[in-house]
């Protein structure tokens, strides 16, 4: 249906199977006489059978068998039902007045499941509490009078309920936290997966990721508990403590942590960066794509600014500890001032729709107010991409104000104006870098963390280098290992060589590498020996290179505690040893020509590759 506020559709289904066969009575055959073999089968297709039988006086005669006189009549087909809600809870009546409960439920269908697709204010409502309640209960036979089942899935904006399906992510994010939580967060935990929605009502269940239920056989018909007991969960807990202490990773991090001066303070006192994915191209197991959130202290009002925003970025977003703490409050995403699109790649901003959608739907204020619309700078394909959803999905016409990305490359100062009101920034440069058309790398000045500069995807960029020098923080991507230049420069990437070598270029005090290929699950090598020296005072030696951050997703970073990261990264190794590469298809005639072309004296010093 329509909803009456938007031309937007919803749309509801109900799927049925036919009626379920009947049981085959094998004793009742064999008192009737019917041989074993293909007329079974034909019994219970519905079907009657004729054949020859002897009588007790060993006379021969003809026998005609109906199914229904071996098996059993045929039970109602099973009905499952998905309800797409309105969100104006004025469309509530008429929404559910299409839907007649008896008619659902009928002799040839039983409506054993509901799945409600609802916020938690549509679900709860007397009008759809009546409408369950009015559900006619349905016959199993021996099992008695049954109740449709109703499974619920919170479409409230800020609810990631229950957690993340990718259990290999999550079980990796909790050991190192365990090297150092408030660095290397946990996800957040949510309640026990399938509790009900009221203690006296078995019928009613939360939706959580991976939740099964099973239809048929009717018999076991109902939610299959994968739910680990609390005995389970804290066996699992002190076996995966166990594993993480056998690396000797804890012992080589409280070494660390026991000569360092880091004192520890509040993310939200401090400003925060938290990368929602560090992955390249496609999520892997142990890593999502690209996002980082940049946010500013809590005393100046804690406005955040995305850095790319991949497929996934707003429930890793609510999973990370230190951005849930307002997890309850409806608010939350509205923090979110600015969103920076490095390039048009689909990695790095499929998480937009979501986020625009999402964040307008916790909006109280009037859509056309220019201070509530969330400010993206992207390149221009992805504003006209914008432009086109619009057409079919209303709800965020109002959602955002688009930059284009040239724009700051021209130094437009009206442009430069937007984004400092939004984020509170002093500055920002935006530059053209190689990789695919429209990519760029951005520095900010005054943020939190004072310059920053993030790459996106990109070749190694002298002009990035100038643009960002005396960076106080450079994340830049590093796709590569050292060693594997020609395919970096064959799919427009860095090694983590190159990566450094811009950031000793730029002279940038912090290096937060990120963006790791497939073939790098959990950290990538490096060519570059890693400090092991766990005192905490940094050289004032201007010549000191760079401190270096391999970035994981839910890692979280205050201005403060970069270099106890870069500290950290050898406990991590221990934690995290080299696995064979993933199996990753690669072009091999174009690596071959990329070899061959730096072979070249001076090929990559022409300008338009730099």
């Amino acid at each position: 249906r329509t909803e009456a506020s938007s031309t937007r559709d919803l749309v509801s289904y109900l799927f049925t199977t036919n009626p379920l066969p009947g049981k085959f009575l094998t004793e009742n055959a064999k008192n009737l006489g019917v041989p074993r073999g293909p007329l079974y089968g034909q019994l219970k297709s519905g079907k009657s059978v004729t054949f020859d039988k002897e009588d007790e006086h060993g006379n021969s005669k003809t026998v005609t068998v109906h199914s229904a006189q071996v098996v059993t009549p045929p039970k109602p087909g099973v009905g499952v039902l998905v309800l797409r809600y309105p969100t104006n809870i004025g469309s509530l009546p008429s929404f559910l007045a299409q839907f007649d409960c008896t008619k659902i439920t009928n002799t040839n269908t039983a409506l054993e499941v509901v799945v409600h697709l609802a916020t938690d204010q549509m679900y709860h409502h007397p009008e759809s509490v009546a409408w369950r309640e009015k559900l006619p209960q349905f016959d199993h036979d021996s099992n008695g009078a049954e109740s449709t089942d109703h499974i619920w899935m919170n479409l409230n904006p800020n609810v990631d309920s229950f957690g993340t399906p990718h259990l290999s992510a999550a079980r990796t994010a909790r050991q190192r936290s365990m090297v150092y939580p408030m660095i290397y967060q946990s996800l957040k935990q949510p309640d026990s997966p399938g509790a009900t929605l009221k203690i006296d009502d078995k019928h009613n269940f939360r939706a959580y990721p991976s939740m099964e239920y099973q239809l048929i056989p009717r018999t076991r018909r109902g939610l299959v508990s994968s739910a680990a007991s609390s005995d389970e969960k804290r066996q699992e807990e002190e076996e995966l403590l166990q594993l993480t202490k056998s690396t000797g990773a804890l012992e080589l991090a409280q070494q660390v942590l026991s000569h360092s001066s880091y004192t520890e303070e509040s993310p939200d006192s401090m400003g925060h960066l938290i990368f929602t994915g560090t992955a390249s191209a496609v999520p892997c197991k142990h890593r999502n794509v690209s996002g980082i959130c940049l946010s500013s202290p809590a005393a100046e009002g804690g406005r955040s600014m995305l850095l790319d925003v991949g497929e996934g970025t707003v429930g890793q977003l609510l999973r990370t500890p230190s951005w849930s703490k307002s997890y309850e409050n409806s608010a939350s995403l509205t923090r979110i001032k600015a969103v920076w699109i490095s390039h048009p790649h689909a990695d790095h901003h499929l998480g937009l729709i979501r986020l625009l959608h999402e964040r307008k739907c916790t909006l109280s204020s009037n859509p056309g107010d220019d201070d509530s619309r969330l400010l993206v700078i992207a390149p221009r394909p992805i504003l006209f991409f914008l432009e086109e959803y619009v057409k079919i999905h209303p709800r965020i016409a109002h959602a955002y104000r688009g930059i284009d990305c040239q724009h700051f490359v021209d130094r437009n100062e009206e442009c430069v104006a937007m984004l400092s009101k939004s984020m509170g920034i002093t500055g920002c440069r935006v530059v053209k870098v190689t990789h695919c058309p429209y990519s760029y790398g951005i520095v900010l000045d005054g943020t939190s963390f004072g310059r920053l500069v993030y790459s996106g995807d990109c070749r190694p960029s002298p002009a990035l280098a100038r643009a960002g020098l005396g960076a106080d923080y450079l994340i830049h991507e590093a796709t590569f290992e050292d060693g594997m230049e020609a395919e970096a420069s064959v799919k427009k990437h860095c090694t983590v060589g190159e990566a450094l070598s811009i950031a000793s270029q730029m002279n940038a005090k912090n290096t937060i590498l990120t963006h790791f290929s497939q073939r790098y699950p959990k950290i990538p090598p490096v060519a570059r020996q890693e400090s092991t020296q766990t005192t905490g005072d940094q050289s004032s030696d201007s010549s000191q290179e760079t401190n270096v951050v391999f970035a994981f997703d839910f890692m979280c970073l205050t201005p403060s505690n970069a270099i106890l990261a870069s500290k950290l990264t050898p406990a991590l190794r221990l934690l995290f040893p080299a696995e064979e590469e993933a199996n990753v298809e690669e072009d091999v005639g174009g690596i071959q020509l990329a070899k061959e072309a730096m072979m070249v004296p001076g090929l990559f010093a022409q300008a338009e590759l730099l």
